[in-house]
């Protein structure tokens, strides 16, 4: 097996018997198809199921086994059955002219309010058209940034989550190790952003990361590709991820009246990178806090009563239904999932001319508008034009719309208003 190269293949069902065996499974490929596939595609491999004699003084009792690939052939990155009863309630629901708010009452239950933060999560994990969209939660501890990032890693059709605590920069881009063929072989190992690829990089903590890190990703957002050279071997792997990224001030807790650059010790390329910005702050107000409280002690009592159903006595089925209904979602998180691959797979909407008229002016006079000084955190440039673009068609997928309509770019103007105001831009008058 001389210059064959190694590819950790992650769930391959290969059919070697119990559960157990259905784990991270060492593929070997042969020079002739080893363009066909890099790290982060899915793919079907054809080939012949060996034991794994290179360690000689292994002394496990079941010996790790190998695929000699002789055939690789592509597949949907989604495994993910869609029926025709699914893409009937699918076709149902985004004819529904209330879609927007029931996919927000839809997204992270539990979590109260926070309506514009959801809604821009939801048209982060639909996307627009070939292209990516990175978020930025910002604000102090136990205000749910947490909650939300976790609840879009599960719902994304593909995703990874990791933290700023316990990541490094080759866990972010990619590791090089040498193989068991001799000092000269080496084998790529990919992190996150490249098995993210096409889908969502969750970064908690994002400001725990140490200058390493926070280049790796600035790198990998800005090329959306990671270049790799060890020894006689070079590869690029595909990182074209969206990035949901939360982190806390500097200093605890966020103060309204001081620059978002100051507080945050992050690079301004990181900063500039994300196209939306949420500022989390915890402000006492008693009326929020009542209906806040309210919610929080609803949930945990339906969830303690039906996770206690058949135990508990005397308490009314009926009672029990009754009140679960108000914290379930009215669009069930498997189903909102099929909803995304499915918008993802079939929709490519493109904008009509009166909503490119409608970007073109809005980008203008906010250009306008901005500041002078050089020290403003968060410039208005054309990466924030190309954002609005990827938040208007991400609005019409919701729709399952093959066109942009101006009523999507008006949402997408919103989302961008709320953010900019968020990280102390005026954008009144636009």
């Amino acid at each position: 097996y001389v210059d064959c190269q190694y590819i950790s293949i992650e769930q391959v069902a290969v059919g070697l018997g119990t559960d157990a065996d259905r784990k991270t499974i060492l593929v070997r490929i042969t020079d002739d198809i080893t363009d066909e596939v890099t790290v982060g595609d899915a793919v079907t491999i054809t080939g012949v199921v060996h034991k794994d004699d290179s360690v000689p003084d292994s002394r496990s009792s079941v010996p790790d086994k190998f695929i000699e690939g002789v055939s690789v052939s592509h597949t949907s990155p989604y495994p993910v059955n869609i029926s025709q009863a699914d893409e009937q309630e699918i076709r149902e629901l985004a004819g529904d002219s209330n879609i927007y708010e029931t996919m927000v009452q839809s997204f992270a239950p539990s979590v109260y309010g926070y309506e514009a933060e959801k809604l821009a999560l939801i048209l982060q994990l639909f996307s627009g058209v070939t292209k990516h969209l990175h978020v930025g939660l910002i604000g102090d501890p136990g205000t749910a940034k947490t909650r939300l990032l976790r609840y879009a890693a599960k719902t994304s059709p593909r995703s990874v989550l990791v933290s700023g605590n316990n990541t490094s920069a080759v866990g972010l881009t990619a590791a090089a190790e040498r193989t068991s063929q001799g000092q000269q072989s080496w084998t790529f190992e990919a992190g996150a952003l490249p098995k993210a690829d096409r889908g969502l990089a969750c970064v908690d903590n994002l400001t725990y990361f140490g200058s390493a890190e926070r280049e790796s990703l600035h790198d990998a957002l800005e090329d959306q590709v990671i270049n790799l050279s060890k020894g006689s071997r070079t590869t690029s792997i595909q990182a074209r991820a969206s990035l949901l990224a939360a982190a806390a001030p500097k200093y605890g807790r966020f103060d309204q009246y001081e620059s978002i650059g100051e507080q945050l010790d992050l690079d301004p390329g990181i900063l500039s990178q994300l196209d939306l910005i949420f500022t989390f702050v915890d402000d006492p107000d008693r009326k929020e806090d009542e209906e806040l409280a309210e919610h929080i002690l609803e949930a945990n009592y339906v969830g303690e009563v039906q996770s206690r159903r058949q135990e508990t006595e005397g308490q009314p089925a009926e009672k029990i239904n009754e009140e679960g209904t108000e914290i379930t979602p009215p669009i069930e998180p498997g189903l909102l999932r099929k909803y995304i691959i499915y918008a993802q797979q079939n929709i490519y909407p493109s904008l009509t001319e009166d909503a490119q008229e409608r970007l073109k002016e809005f980008y203008i006079d906010l250009r306008i508008k901005e500041p002078d000084d050089d020290e403003h955190p968060v410039p208005v440039t054309a990466r924030k034009l190309e954002a609005m673009v990827r938040l208007a068609e991400a609005s019409a997928r919701v729709r399952l719309s093959e066109t942009v309509e101006t009523a999507d770019v008006d949402r997408s103007i919103d989302l961008i208003k709320t953010s900019l105001k968020e990280v102390g831009v005026d954008t009144d008058d636009q």
